[in-house]
C-alpha cells in the first residue's frame, strides 16, 4: 500500500504534539474486607476498594460477588481511579451461610488488567462462647469447673484453700452463690447428676469437738441443707457418682497401701469391689494402659453399672501380653463383673467417659508411635469399637466426651469439619458431634493459642451436659512446659480470653441483650473510675457481663467488675500515678440464650500537676552496652508494679509486631519513641529474668 510524505509528515505530528497519557502500573487493591473475612448473623460491613495508575481515562472498574457455583453478582462498577473509598456492602443475612463467597475486583484500560480477590465466608455458629475468668469475679480465681447433668447448675472452685471459694451458678435466674468450704485437693470437686450435692476429697470437721483439723476423706455437702457427710475416710480424688448422688463408685487406699475400687451406696454403706493388686497402677509409664486420668472409675446416671479400665483380669480371665486394656462392667445388683472389651496393645486409654445410661465409654486413644490420636467410642453391650468415629485425618484430637444421652460426643480437634463456622486456621477446637446424623458442630471459634505445633499442649477436658448444649471448659493462656501457644488463645468475634470458659448451644429465634448507652470516662489520677453498665434482653433471659482490657488478658490491674445478677453491673478502678494514660475497656453482654453484644469503653486517667504522667525515662539506668535510646527503668513493665511478666512480654511483642497499639503498654517503647526495638525486647527479657534495677 502507498502511503504519501504528507500524510507520515502529519501523523510524525501528531505524535510529536499529542502524546498522549502515559500509562503506569495499574493496580487494584480490595482493602476491606481482609482474606478469609467472616460474617456473621446480623453483620454487615462495607467493602473498600482502591484502584489507581493505569490510563487514567480508558479506566474502567467492576466489583463483583462469586458464588462457589462460579456464578455471579455485580456489586458496583465504575470509570477512573478510586482512593480508598467504600463501593459496597455485605449483608450476611443475604448470604448463605456456611458458604464460601469470593469478592472479585477487575481494572482496566487499554493496555492491561488488574484483579484482586478475597475470601469471605457466612458463618453460623450454633454456640455462644461466654468467659468466665480472667476479668470477670476476679475476686476468686477459679481452677475447677463442672456442671449438674442438665447443664442448668454450675461451679467453679477457687484455689486450694480452707475454706475454698465455690461458686454456684442457677442459669435460669443468673443468680450465684459464693460457699466457703473446706477443701484441700480442688481437683476433685464435682456436682452429681441432679446438682443436689457437692462432692469432693477434703477437710471435714469432726462430728464434735477436737481436733480441729477434723477428717480427710471423700464425702459431700447438701446444697440445700449445707450438711456435710463423709463417704470413706482417705477416700481417693479419683470417683463418679449416679444422678441422685447416693451411690459413688471410687478409689481408696487400703491399709497395705495399695489401692482398690469401691461402691458407695448411702442405704447399705461402702463395699469393696476389687482385689487384684494391679486393678489400679498407681504409676503408669506415659504409653501405658490406662492412662492417669483413665483409672477413674465410672458409675451410670441410675448407679446400676460401675465401669473401670485396667490393665489386671480382676482373675476373671486369663492373663494375655498380646492385649491392652481391659474394660469391664460391674452389675450392682447381681454383684457381678463381666470384661465388656479387650482392646489392642496399641491403643492407650486416655480421659474415658460414661454415658447415662451406661452404654458407651467414650475416649481420647493416645496410639503408639506412628499411629494419630483418635476419638473413639466403644458399645459396652457388644463389645464393639467404633473407629473413628469422626474423621479428623492428620490432625490432632484431644477429648472425646460422650453426650449423657448417648446422641453425640464433643471432641477438640484441630480439623476443619464444620462448614458453617469454618477452622481455616486449624486452631484447637472444640465441636459437636451427632452419631445419627453425622452432623458436626462447631462450639468454639478461636484466633491464637494452639496453632499447628500442639506439641505437648493439654486437652480442655470439658464437662457436658447430658445432651451436650452446655460446656464447661478451661485453657492456658501462656505456653508452659511442652505446650507452645501463638499467644493467648481468643475468641474470634469478640477477643476475650479464653481462660475458664462456658458454652451454651444458641436458641432458636433468641435475640440478644441490648446495652444502655455507656459514655467515655475520664478522671483525675488518685480518684475512683466508676462505670454503670446495664442492659436489658428481649427474651428475659438472664444476664452476665464480662470485660477486659481491648487485646488484654484481664481488666487493668487493681479494677473489678461486679456482676449484680439483676441485668446490671459495677466497674470500679481506684487509680494510681502509675495508671494515668487512656485504657479501651472491652465490655459485653451474655444471654443465656446465646446472645452477646460488646461495646468499647475509653478510660482517660489525666495526670495532675502533682502527679506527673509516669514515663519508662524518669530514672533512666546507665548501660553503656545498649543505646541510649533503650534505657529505661523497667521495660516493658505494663502495669508499673516493678517487674516483668511472661503476659507483659507477650504485649511487647505483639507491639512490636504492629498487632496491637503502643497504647496497650507505653513502657515496651523502653524510651526508643513510638516504637519496640529489638533492643528494646532484649532489655525487657532480661528485666523478666533478672528484675528490674
Amino acid at each position: 500500500m502507498f502511503v504519501s510524505s504528507a500524510v507520515v509528515f502529519a501523523l510524525s505530528f501528531i505524535a510529536l504534539t499529542d502524546p498522549g497519557p502515559t500509562p503506569t502500573a495499574l493496580v487494584a487493591q480490595i482493602q476491606h474486607p481482609p482474606p478469609r473475612f467472616k460474617l456473621r448473623p446480623g453483620d454487615r460491613t462495607a467493602v473498600q476498594i482502591a484502584v489507581n495508575g493505569g490510563i487514567e481515562r480508558s479506566l474502567q472498574w467492576s466489583l463483583s460477588l462469586r458464588r462457589g457455583d462460579e456464578s455471579e453478582t455485580t456489586l458496583a462498577a465504575g470509570n477512573g481511579g478510586v482512593a480508598g473509598a467504600a463501593v459496597a456492602e455485605l449483608v450476611a443475612d443475604v448470604l448463605y451461610a456456611g458458604e464460601k463467597y469470593m469478592l472479585v475486583l477487575t481494572a482496566s484500560d487499554k493496555i492491561t488488567t488488574s484483579e484482586a480477590k478475597a475470601e469471605i465466608q457466612a458463618t453460623a455458629p450454633t454456640y455462644s462462647v461466654i468467659p468466665l475468668d480472667e476479668g470477670n469475679w476476679s475476686e476468686v480465681r477459679y481452677q475447677v469447673y463442672g456442671s449438674d447433668a442438665t447443664g442448668d447448675r454450675l461451679f467453679y472452685a477457687g484455689p486450694s484453700a480452707d475454706p475454698m471459694p465455690i461458686l454456684l451458678m442457677d442459669r435460669a435466674t443468673g443468680q450465684r452463690e459464693l460457699l466457703r468450704v473446706a477443701v484441700w485437693s480442688t481437683e476433685s470437686v464435682r456436682l452429681n447428676g441432679d446438682g443436689s450435692r457437692l462432692f469432693y476429697n477434703g477437710a471435714f470437721p469432726p462430728p464434735a469437738g477436737p481436733p480441729p483439723q477434723g477428717i480427710s476423706g471423700l464425702g459431700f455437702m447438701d446444697i440445700t441443707s449445707r450438711e456435710l457427710a463423709i463417704i470413706h475416710a482417705d477416700g481417693g480424688d479419683f470417683y463418679s457418682t449416679d444422678a441422685t448422688g447416693r451411690r459413688a463408685a471410687y478409689q481408696a487406699v487400703l491399709p497395705d497401701a495399695t489401692l482398690q475400687y469401691f461402691l458407695y451406696d448411702e442405704s447399705t454403706g461402702s463395699r469393696q469391689l476389687t482385689d487384684d493388686p494391679q486393678a489400679i497402677r498407681q504409676r503408669v509409664a506415659r504409653d501405658d494402659c490406662p492412662q492417669i486420668l483413665g483409672t477413674r472409675p465410672f458409675i451410670s446416671a441410675d448407679g446400676a453399672t460401675v465401669v473401670i479400665v485396667t490393665k489386671a483380669t480382676l482373675g476373671l480371665v486369663p492373663a494375655d501380653d498380646t492385649l491392652g486394656c481391659r474394660v469391664f462392667a460391674y452389675n450392682v445388683e447381681n454383684n457381678e463383673w463381666r470384661q465388656a472389651a479387650a482392646l489392642p496393645q496399641s491403643i492407650v486409654v486416655d480421659v474415658p467417659t460414661l454415658s447415662a445410661d451406661g452404654q458407651w465409654l467414650s475416649f481420647r486413644a493416645r496410639f503408639r508411635p506412628g499411629i494419630p490420636q483418635s476419638a473413639l467410642l466403644l458399645n459396652l453391650q457388644t463389645g464393639e469399637l467404633h473407629d473413628p468415629v469422626v474423621d479428623v485425618g492428620p490432625f490432632a484430637t484431644a477429648d472425646s466426651v460422650v453426650t449423657g444421652d448417648g446422641r453425640g460426643i464433643v471432641i477438640s480437634t484441630q480439623a476443619d469439619l464444620d462448614p458453617r463456622v469454618g477452622n481455616a486456621d486449624h486452631n484447637l477446637e472444640l465441636f459437636y458431634y451427632d452419631l445419627a446424623t453425622r452432623e458436626v458442630r462447631q462450639i468454639t471459634e478461636t484466633i491464637e493459642g494452639i496453632g499447628r505445633t500442639p506439641g505437648g499442649c493439654p486437652s480442655y477436658r470439658p464437662f457436658v451436659s447430658r445432651d451436650g448444649g452446655v460446656l464447661t471448659f478451661f485453657f492456658h493462656v501462656f505456653s508452659v512446659e511442652a505446650c507452645h501457644l501463638d499467644g493467648p488463645m481468643r475468641h474470634e468475634r469478640d477477643g476475650f480470653v479464653f481462660r475458664f470458659v462456658r458454652a451454651v448451644r444458641r436458641r432458636p429465634g433468641n435475640r440478644g441483650p441490648v446495652f444502655a448507652p455507656i459514655a467515655d470516662q475520664r478522671v483525675p489520677v488518685g480518684d475512683t473510675l466508676n462505670l454503670s453498665l446495664s442492659a436489658s434482653d428481649p427474651d428475659g433471659d438472664p444476664i452476665s457481663f464480662f470485660a477486659q482490657v481491648k487485646d488484654g488478658t484481664d481488666v487493668p490491674p487493681g479494677s473489678m467488675i461486679t456482676d449484680h445478677h439483676d441485668g446490671t453491673a459495677s466497674f470500679t478502678w481506684p487509680t494510681r500515678p502509675e495508671n494515668a494514660g487512656t485504657t479501651v475497656l472491652r465490655v459485653a453482654a451474655f444471654d443465656e440464650g446465646g446472645g452477646e453484644v460488646v461495646q468499647d469503653v475509653t478510660l482517660t486517667v489525666v495526670a495532675s500537676d502533682r502527679s506527673p504522667l509516669p514515663s519508662a525515662t524518669t530514672t533512666p539506668v546507665p548501660l553503656p552496652t545498649l543505646s541510649p535510646s533503650v534505657l529505661c527503668t523497667c521495660p516493658s513493665d505494663c502495669n508499673g508494679n516493678g517487674e516483668v511478666v511472661i503476659n507483659e512480654l507477650l504485649t511487647a511483642t505483639s507491639i512490636a509486631l504492629g498487632q496491637i497499639s503502643l497504647k496497650t503498654c507505653p513502657a515496651a517503647s523502653c524510651g526508643s519513641g513510638d516504637t519496640v526495638t529489638i533492643a528494646c525486647l532484649t532489655r525487657a527479657v532480661a528485666a523478666a529474668l533478672n528484675g528490674c534495677p
